[in-house]
């Protein structure tokens, strides 16, 4: 903790919680309880505390304890990346960095009078020099690809991706931003070869506001061919809306959005860093990161370097972006409801396995299973089983397989 970090602790109440249980002597167990309380630190700041037990000014014991600030409600930015990108909506009230809906139309039949227009073919993609350059995770960008299926990505990409994954995604595009990645459609209705639903993509540089805007206008869900998806991304020019990091500020627009694709975890919305080790994932698979509110018309979502007043960063971060060695940190928050993460570190590109067991050994769900790059991880568990449904509360462990190594956490889910 530094030393802006005011901390209380007082004596125990119905409502504290166990702090730690030590063996004072060899046949003598006890619990001590005390209430923490923490001003002016921002949620999403990772604190450690020291613990020590002395006797006659002779250490005993002491051990450190990271604590993570866990959000109070959805109306809060979602926490940073390992780079520092937040996600802020428009529902995070009181923070200077909530954005305001405000829709820029660039579709000619919707009364847009701006911008170029591509017409893309199902699982097709564009690359576009950027009017400017722009920085994102440190690196500066003059191009950018433009996917049909609701994404780009900053370093080129020609495999057009239509089946959305969980971010990171080690197999996907490099520097990605997904406003709305799923299988977006065109239609042949005669079935004679000839495409009479296209997918327009609309781009248009608004010099005297200094933003680059991307609209998908009218697209098709593929998962019925009716729901229309209209949402846009924007990349403000340092000049314009300048951040203390150099990296640019992104905002997520969605006019009308309907997230229908039961059949293909939904869709998936978020960033990815340009190594694809770690990103900052908004919603995948219609499970929402802890701040995040839910996808719906006339929402916007601002991903910026720019924290809280108050944040405290973690105070060492120790081979962030490649680690030494294999590493898991215990899950948080445990007990839980409704989501609990876990933090692992991959030293080498290995084959990783995630699943979670109950008391008996059964496996309930499968949280990873691949390849994974060297780097910082964080997975997420919602309480739900391998086919989307909620499991009931209880203990259960999550088992985790990195080559030959095995390690296995006991999480307790509460309702």
């Amino acid at each position: 903790m530094n030393d802006s970090t005011d901390c209380i602790i007082g004596p125990h109440d119905d409502n504290s919680v166990p702090v730690t249980s030590i063996a004072a002597f060899e046949e003598q167990l006890f619990t001590y309880y005390a209430d923490l309380g923490i001003g002016d630190v921002s949620y999403g700041s990772d604190i450690t505390l020291l613990v020590e037990f002395l006797k006659d000014d002779h250490p005993l014991f002491s051990q450190e304890v990271p604590i993570h600030i866990e959000p109070p409600s959805d109306n809060i930015p979602v926490a940073p990346n390992n780079y520092g990108y937040w996600a802020y909506d428009d529902t995070d009230a009181g923070f200077e960095q909530t954005p305001t809906f405000d829709w820029v139309e660039l579709d000619p039949a919707h009364g847009g009078s701006n911008g170029t227009h591509y017409q893309m073919d199902d699982d097709d993609h564009e690359d576009i020099e950027l009017p400017y350059t722009f920085k994102y995770h440190g690196i500066d960008y003059n191009q950018i690809t433009v996917s049909s299926n609701g994404w780009t990505s900053f370093v080129p990409c020609y495999i057009d991706y239509f089946w959305n994954m969980s971010i990171p995604m080690y197999m996907g595009p490099k520097a990605m931003l997904a406003p709305f990645s799923d299988d977006l459609e065109t239609i042949d209705t005669n079935n004679d070869g000839n495409i009479d639903v296209w997918i327009h993509v609309y781009t248009w540089h608004d010099e005297a506001n200094g933003r680059f805007i991307i609209e998908w206008s009218r697209a098709l869900n593929g998962y019925d061919e009716v729901t229309e998806e209209t949402f846009e991304i924007i990349l403000y020019d340092q000049n314009a809306m300048p951040t203390e990091s150099g990296n640019g500020v992104i905002d997520f627009q969605y006019l009308e959005v309907e997230d229908v694709d039961v059949t293909k975890n939904y869709s998936t919305v978020g960033i990815e860093s340009p190594t694809k080790n770690y990103g900052l994932q908004y919603v995948f698979n219609n499970v929402y990161a802890p701040g995040a509110a839910p996808l719906a018309d006339e929402r916007v979502i601002r991903f910026t370097t720019e924290a809280p007043d108050n944040y405290v960063a973690p105070l060492a971060v120790d081979d962030e972006l490649n680690p030494h060695e294999f590493s898991l940190s215990p899950a948080y928050p445990n007990p839980f409801n409704p989501v609990t993460h876990l933090d692992l570190k991959i030293p080498t590109a290995e084959r990783v396995k995630v699943t979670v067991v109950d008391i008996l050994g059964r496996e309930v769900a499968i949280l990873q299973n691949g390849m994974m790059a060297p780097g910082h991880y964080k997975i997420s568990w919602n309480g739900t089983n391998r086919f989307g449904k909620t499991v009931a509360s209880g203990t259960y462990f999550s088992v985790m397989k990195y080559g030959e190594k095995t390690k296995v956490q006991k999480l307790l889910l509460l309702k």
